[in-house]
């Protein structure tokens, strides 16, 4: 069997929706926080600049990724332009967290986790872990997923890619004579060729 390769990283339309983030003001970001945690959003997380949102989605797919093909649900993370009312339960509300800056810069983490059975790979699977917004000073605000099964997203604000966003190797565990090899890439959206 061939290498299979599934690839849930962002398209060119999402690449240009984001870049057009840039030298813009991040007014504010929003969305269902576990109570008292407004750090940590379940599934939809707006974030609005000075004249227009964007929606940032992370729910379920079902993708054949274990060591058999089997199917996992996995949270996939998609950005799109803002529309409607952000979802909340009943009784909720979405909590909004003001922020204030120009963005210098978008950052894209796309992680790549790529199964084994030993030297012959199996699957190749490449997703997007974070969204950062640079701010003029180089300081970060990283909307994370948080495990990767999960539909959470985790808001954290820091001085690097490594402070603000989660290590996934740990969530990936495969017995012997499977294995994993790790990679993460960063694209700076200011950069046209990425």
């Amino acid at each position: 069997m061939s290498l299979i390769e599934i690839s849930r990283r962002f398209d060119d339309m999402t690449l240009e929706l984001l870049r057009s983030c840039i030298g813009r003001e991040l007014v504010a970001y929003e969305g269902y926080c576990l109570e008292g945690e407004g750090d940590h959003i379940y599934k939809t997380a707006r974030v609005t600049f000075d004249d227009f949102s964007v929606d940032l989605v992370n729910e379920h797919e079902t993708l054949a990724l274990g060591p058999n093909f089997d199917e996992e649900q996995v949270a996939i993370l998609r950005a799109v332009p803002a529309k409607g009312e952000l979802w909340t339960p009943p009784g909720k509300s979405v909590t909004r967290v003001e922020c204030g800056f120009m963005v210098a810069d978008v950052l894209v983490v796309v992680d790549t986790a790529i199964l084994a059975k030993g030297s012959r790979k199996l699957i190749d699977f490449r997703w997007v872990q974070a969204l950062l917004f640079e701010n003029e000073d180089g300081s970060l605000l990283a909307l994370d997923r948080d495990i990767w099964s999960d539909e959470y997203l985790t808001v954290r604000r820091g001085p690097s890619v490594a402070t603000t966003t989660r290590d996934f190797r740990p969530d990936w565990v495969a017995e012997p004579p499977f294995g994993y090899e790790f990679g993460r890439s960063i694209l700076r959206l200011s950069n046209p060729k990425a």
